[in-house]
């Protein structure tokens, strides 16, 4: 039997981030993505952790439609920062 994994990778990149903010270019931001070049994978979570020169981060992340839809996923990432700034404005279900 194969096991998926959840994948982190750590990138380190060679510009400031507000050089990318500035003038963002789809197809140069796939590079900040921890998926395939085409924009698929087969693992059901990973995450790219981008450390730019300037000491700014950007998280890229890829999710399997099987483990989360949009919702869910969107509320997954504001727990996470939530979490991260030792906030407790985290959005919890309602069974």
């Amino acid at each position: 039997m194969k096991v998926s994994c959840i994948v982190i990778r750590e990138a380190e990149v060679k510009c400031q981030l507000s050089d990318i903010v500035a003038e963002p270019n789809p197809t140069e931001m796939k590079k900040f993505l921890p998926c395939d070049n085409d924009g698929t994978h087969h693992l059901p979570f990973a995450v790219q952790v981008n450390h730019f020169t300037c000491g700014g981060i950007a998280i890229g992340t890829c999710i399997s439609h099987k483990i989360a839809d949009g919702s869910s996923f969107i509320n997954f990432m504001k727990n996470w920062a939530a979490t991260a700034r030792c906030k407790s404005d985290a959005i919890y279900p309602q069974f």
